[in-house]
């Protein structure tokens, strides 16, 4: 059970790694690609897959010696400062993590996929499987095991989730020639990062206008190329400015 809800939870990162194989070079050597996949993760994916060509494995490496440590820095601080700030600070924060998303998407390329001019081949996506059937026998003998020992369910829960990273990016070396297969991988970055902002952007703040008006500032001005910190505070003011205006309603 662990296992299954593990890779349900994060099958979309094996859509992230096997769109990510196909930026690296044939040549990169095997051990790179798996110390890479640990890294594979919602935003450092986003800015890898942003740049442009070819990507070199340092880029991924210093990318997660930035995030890594910061990440672990701004969840104490965030505990911290949640506890303070009034909740209307609070809500206009947690529009942020969206704006970047929105920040690293191609919102040229959403529109004219959404107006027909582009073939959404990602939409054919389900990476979900279904879920187990409530009847499905148990182990009782192996269920008794792990349930007195926490790590097993820790250990069980890093392989699939590693594996899942892990595997594409190792196995998939070299380019893909089949047009729809790279049709639909170049579209899961851009599928996954609208999935991941739409719609938990609006139902981020207290009010869901507040959400609303920040997805709309924030798809603007990543349509017109502004980079990821201006739109993730822009978000952020223009939640805290309509969450303001709609309390004074």
């Amino acid at each position: 059970e662990v296992a299954v809800i593990t890779f349900v939870v994060n099958a979309r990162y094996l859509l992230m790694s096997c769109a990510l194989s196909q930026r690296f070079s044939e040549t990169t050597p095997f051990f790179h690609r798996f110390f890479v996949a640990f890294g594979i993760t919602d935003e450092i994916f986003g800015v890898s897959i942003a740049q442009k060509g070819a990507l070199n494995p340092w880029y991924n490496y210093g990318a997660m010696a930035v995030a890594v440590p910061l990440w672990s820095l701004g969840t104490s601080l965030g505990v911290i400062a949640g506890n303070m700030l009034p909740q209307m600070a609070v809500d206009a924060l947690s529009v942020a993590l969206y704006g970047m998303f929105i920040a690293m998407s191609d919102w040229e390329l959403e529109i004219r996929s959404f107006l027909g001019e582009v073939s959404p081949s990602a939409a054919m996506a389900s990476p979900f499987p279904p879920s187990p059937s409530a009847g499905t026998p148990r182990n009782a003998p192996l269920e008794n095991f792990m349930s007195g020992n926490i790590y097993i369910y820790i250990f069980v829960a890093f392989i699939v989730s590693y594996l899942i990273r892990v595997l594409p990016l190792t196995l998939i070396r070299k380019p893909i020639k089949n047009q729809f297969i790279r049709s639909f991988l170049y579209y899961v970055p851009y599928v996954t990062l609208s999935v991941m902002t739409f719609p938990a952007i609006v139902e981020a703040t207290s009010s869901p206008i507040a959400g609303v008006a920040a997805l709309v500032v924030g798809v603007g001005l990543a349509f017109f190329g502004a980079g990821l910190f201006p739109v993730a505070i822009a978000c952020c003011v223009v939640a805290f400015v309509a969450e303001f205006a709609v309390n004074l309603l």
